[in-house]
């Protein structure tokens, strides 16, 4: 009967893992937008005679990339389903003024423009249906130097949000009780100048029917970002001007795995070992 019963769980677990259903309409999304850019300065030592100043310092640049992924199927590892990707496209370009681009698979878009050199936006967003994966980003990087006993506070507003929807269905082995998210969505913005940076983050997630019992949620979820201000603050204490690289990206990142369904010869397997299943434990009870 045990020996039965294992072959049973191991036969559902291979029919589990042999394809993949797409739902209609199934969707994952993420988009993070970067508007409003600006610093100000402070004067750290009002008795050295010098005024705070910031000059830039070469050419901006502004660089984006886009990675799309596959799912493949599923691989069990004890108790614990995982997603089996596999990278399909990928995408990079960079420019000293403005760029446009995305992901080969068309999941993707990313935006950057500048202004006499001087950031002036950037936007990111993804939106992927079920079996795909994409990562995308974008930054700006610049060169400034900062007057001794000088203070520069830079910032930025963030708009963006993340949404995925509801999960339904009940089909992991009897032999799993945990496994990746059913949809799953991030964005990041960091930036960064000389050894101090500061960030911001964001992600939202649900989980398969039944998987991590009461800890996961299988509703569909929608979060969102309205004028978010970043900032961050670099102080140049010597006595002398200070160069530094001004780093600012966002970035996006949308999941959503595909249930896998059984093909038609599995099914007979199946019912077959239930069978013999039943039938043992009938033969047991009259026993």
């Amino acid at each position: 009967m045990q020996v039965r019963a294992a072959m049973l769980r191991t036969t559902i677990a291979a029919a589990l893992l042999s394809a993949l259903v797409v739902p209609a309409g199934a969707v994952t999304q993420a988009s993070l937008s970067l508007s409003d850019f600006g610093y100000t300065l402070k004067d750290l030592n009002t008795g050295d005679a010098v005024t705070p100043a910031l000059s830039w310092v070469g050419a901006a640049t502004v660089s984006g990339s886009s990675s799309g992924s596959t799912q493949q199927g599923w691989a069990q590892s004890g108790g614990w389903m995982s997603a089996d990707w596999q990278q399909s496209s990928y995408a990079s370009a960079w420019s000293t003024l403005q760029l446009n681009g995305g992901s080969a698979q068309g999941l993707s878009q990313y935006s950057g423009a500048t202004a006499g050199g001087v950031l002036n936006a950037l936007s990111v967003s993804d939106s992927v249906t079920a079996g795909l994966q994409d990562n995308t980003g974008i930054s700006y990087d610049r060169n400034f130097t900062l007057t001794p006993g000088s203070q520069v506070t830079f910032s930025y507003v963030l708009n963006g949000g993340l949404s995925g929807d509801s999960a339904a269905g009940l089909w992991m082995p009897p032999s799993a009780t945990y496994g990746d998210n059913h949809s799953s969505a991030q964005f990041s913005s960091t930036i960064s100048a000389g050894s101090v940076s500061n960030s911001l983050n964001s992600n939202a997630s649900n989980t398969w029917e039944g998987w991590g019992g009461s800890f996961g949620s299988t509703s569909a979820y929608e979060t969102v970002l309205d004028g978010q201000t970043l900032t961050l603050t670099l102080r140049n204490t010597d006595s002398v001007a200070k160069t530094y690289d001004l780093s600012i990206a966002v970035r996006v990142w949308s999941s959503e795995t595909a249930a896998p369904v059984p093909e038609p010869g599995s099914y007979a397997l199946m019912a077959l070992g239930l069978v013999a299943v039943i039938g043992a434990a009938a033969k047991r009870r009259r026993g």
